[in-house]
C-alpha cells in the first residue's frame, strides 16, 4: 500500500479568498492539507473564524517561523508543498527546507512583470529553478513565467479568482431590490449609468486620475461615481465628494454591504497604476458588470475583451480614462449589452474550479513519486 500524499500550504496572509481556496483544497484532494500563513495582518487586518480553524498563523519571529514550518515538515512529511510566489523571504526558505525535506513544491503567482535586473534577476530564476510546478493566475502570468526560462510543461494556468458562490446568491435574491433602494437614494434612473471604484484609497489606485476624469467628463453630467475603501487618500475624496454632489463616498464595505453596491452600479473602474491582477474585477463581472480599467491589470488577458466586457486604456492616461466613461456615460444601452457579457464571460471562473487547476498540478508534479512508490 503506498503511502499518503499529504500537503501542506504556505500563503501569505488568510484573504477571504484565499481561505475559500485553501477550503476547496482540503475537499478536492484525498489526503490531509496542512494550512499556514505568514501574517495574519499583511496588507489589512484580517479575522480568523474561530468556529472553523481550518489553519495556522506562523510565529511573527522569523526564526521561530522557520524552526515551525521546519518542525511540521518533519512531522508531516508532504509530497507536495504549495507556496505563495517566490519573492517573501520566508517564502524562499520554505521552498529550501521543502526541497531538504523530499517534498515537490509548486507555486502560486499573479506576478506577470518584474523591475528585477541584474545579481537580483539571477537570484529569483535560481528560486524559480527550485519549485516543480507553477499555478499562474492566467495567461499574462504564463507568458511572464516563459519569459523566466520556466519550460512550458512546468507552468499551469489555474484561473485565479474570488468566491463567486455568495455573490451569486445574494444577487439572484437581493439584488434587485437594494439596486431599486440604492439608486433611489442617490437621485438616478435606470438609464443613469452608475460608476464603481473598490479598493484601497492609496496613489497606487489611482484615484486622483477617476476623480479627475469625472470631474471634468462634460457627457458625464448624469452620471454617479460611488468610491468604497480607505486609506491615506480618505480625505482626498471625501474634499472631491464635497465639491462634486456625483461623487459619493460610502467608505470601507465588505459581504452583503459590498455586494449591494455592486448591484446598484453598472460598470467598475479600476484605474490603477499598477495591479497584478485585480479579483475585484473577478467580483464585478460576476455582479453583471462591465469594467473599465487600465492596461496594467494583469487580468485582462482572461477577462476583458475591449469593446465587449469592458474598456481598457492606458496606465496613467487621465484623457484616455476620461474617454471611456464619456462613451459609456453617454450610451447606457452599449453599458447593458457589455454587462450581459461580462457575466457570461466569468461564468467558469469559480474557486472549486480554481482548485481543481492547482490540483491538477500537484498530481503532475507526484506522478514520478507515485510510479517509484508503486514500484
Amino acid at each position: 500500500m503506498s503511502a499518503p500524499h499529504t500537503a501542506m500550504a504556505v500563503l501569505i496572509e488568510p484573504a477571504p479568498y484565499i481561505v475559500r481556496l485553501l477550503e476547496e483544497l482540503q475537499a478536492q484532494w484525498t489526503e490531509p492539507v496542512q494550512g499556514w500563513f505568514i501574517s495574519a495582518s499583511f496588507t489589512q487586518d484580517w479575522r480568523q473564524d474561530g468556529d472553523k480553524p481550518i489553519y495556522g498563523i506562523l510565529p511573527r519571529s522569523k526564526g521561530r517561523a522557520l524552526r515551525k514550518l521546519w518542525l511540521e515538515m518533519r512531522l508531516t512529511r508532504p509530497s507536495v508543498v504549495f507556496v505563495s510566489g517566490w519573492s517573501h523571504p520566508l517564502i524562499i526558505a520554505t521552498i529550501v527546507m521543502a526541497r531538504l525535506s523530499g517534498a515537490k513544491v509548486v507555486s502560486m503567482s499573479d506576478t506577470w512583470t518584474s523591475t528585477s535586473r541584474g545579481m537580483r534577476a539571477m537570484f529569483k530564476r535560481l528560486v524559480l529553478r527550485l519549485i516543480h510546478a507553477f499555478t499562474p493566475g492566467g495567461a499574462r502570468q504564463a507568458r511572464y513565467l516563459r519569459t523566466q526560462c520556466v519550460p512550458p510543461g512546468q507552468i499551469f494556468p489555474a484561473c485565479m479568482t474570488s468566491d463567486m458562490r455568495a455573490i451569486h446568491a445574494f444577487m439572484a435574491t437581493e439584488g434587485p431590490d437594494r439596486r431599486a433602494v440604492l439608486r433611489t437614494e442617490m437621485g438616478v434612473t435606470d438609464d443613469t449609468v452608475v460608476f464603481l471604484f473598490v479598493g484601497r484609497l492609496e496613489p497606487v489606485k489611482g484615484l486622483d486620475l477617476l476623480i479627475e476624469a469625472i470631474g471634468t467628463e462634460s457627457g458625464a453630467e448624469m452620471a454617479r461615481l460611488v468610491i468604497v475603501g480607505d486609506g491615506t487618500e480618505r480625505n482626498m475624496v471625501v474634499a472631491a465628494a464635497g465639491r462634486d454632489p456625483r461623487l459619493i463616498y460610502r467608505g470601507r464595505l465588505e459581504g452583503e454591504a459590498l455586494w449591494a453596491e455592486f448591484a446598484a452600479a453598472d460598470v467598475l473602474v479600476v484605474p490603477s497604476r499598477s495591479e497584478p491582477w485585480g479579483l475585484v474585477v473577478n467580483e464585478a463581472m460576476s455582479a453583471g458588470l462591465a469594467v473599465v480599467l487600465n492596461d496594467c491589470c494583469g487580468c485582462i488577458d482572461d477577462l476583458v475583451v475591449q469593446g465587449e466586457t469592458g474598456l481598457v486604456v492606458p496606465t496613467g492616461d487621465a484623457v484616455a480614462l476620461r474617454g471611456a466613461l464619456d462613451t459609456l456615460a453617454r450610451d447606457p444601452l452599449r453599458v447593458v449589452e457589455m454587462r450581459r457579457a461580462a457575466e457570461t464571460r466569468i461564468q467558469g471562473w469559480t474557486t472549486e474550479a480554481w482548485a481543481a487547476n492547482i490540483v491538477a498540478a500537484w498530481l503532475e508534479v507526484l506522478k514520478g513519486v507515485r510510479q517509484q512508490r508503486e514500484g
